[in-house]
């Protein structure tokens, strides 16, 4: 929840920043490279998170036409279709 809380920061900082050059205050794109690094640094543990921990245990819960309609929405169909998992329990294989 940390990295959500700091990324969401970081994201305000950079809208309030992206505000202000629009009014016309050039001088702000200084401060914005430094926070875009920020939300970039963080972006990868989120992803790796989010998949290993969140996203492919969930879908132990799920039957597999909704893993298919799931994964096939998800913008990478090649992908998807090697990562069903089958309806018997957890994602990683292992029984509940």
């Amino acid at each position: 929840m940390r990295t959500i809380a700091r990324a969401r920061e970081f994201v305000r900082r950079l809208r309030d920043l992206l505000h202000r050059f629009v009014d016309g205050d050039t001088a702000v794109l200084a401060a914005m490279a430094p926070v875009i690094k920020e939300i970039l640094s963080l972006y990868p543990v989120h992803i790796e998170k989010e998949d290993k921990e969140f996203f492919f245990p969930v879908l132990g819960y799920l039957t597999k036409e909704e893993q298919k309609k799931m994964l096939s929405t998800s913008g990478n169909r090649e992908f998807a279709a090697s990562q069903t998992v089958p309806h018997d329990g957890r994602a990683d294989g292992r029984k509940t």
